[in-house]
């Protein structure tokens, strides 16, 4: 799972472009953010995790949650506004789980 925050948004801002190029994945595709949900500012409670929540969060700020399978902290995360690495690789907070249990895709 990665959790983020954002501010200053566009309508043009949709977690499903995160994306994460992976070569050792059969074929070397990317690896797409999916399951997304909405969190208050502060983390501890849920907003939403209906497909598509983000889509009109407004300006923000806004905090959120994906899940992206094949995860490589050493490779680049990219999306439709931004392309970074992430810097902090931990194990999943007790309050993420509880909130955002893991839903395996078929």
């Amino acid at each position: 799972m990665i959790e983020a925050g954002a501010k200053n948004l566009d309508g043009r801002f949709d977690v499903g472009a995160f994306t994460q190029p992976n070569p050792i994945y059969p074929g070397g595709y990317s690896q797409v953010a999916y399951d997304e949900v909405s969190l208050s500012l502060d983390g501890e409670e849920l907003v939403s995790r209906k497909p598509f929540c983000m889509k009109d969060v407004g300006r923000g700020p806004v905090r959120f949650a994906f899940y992206l399978h094949f995860y490589d902290d050493k490779l680049p995360l990219a999306g439709a506004m931004v392309q970074s690495h992430v810097h902090r690789f931990k194990e999943m907070p007790i309050c993420l789980q509880m909130l955002v249990p893991y839903r395996p895709c078929d």
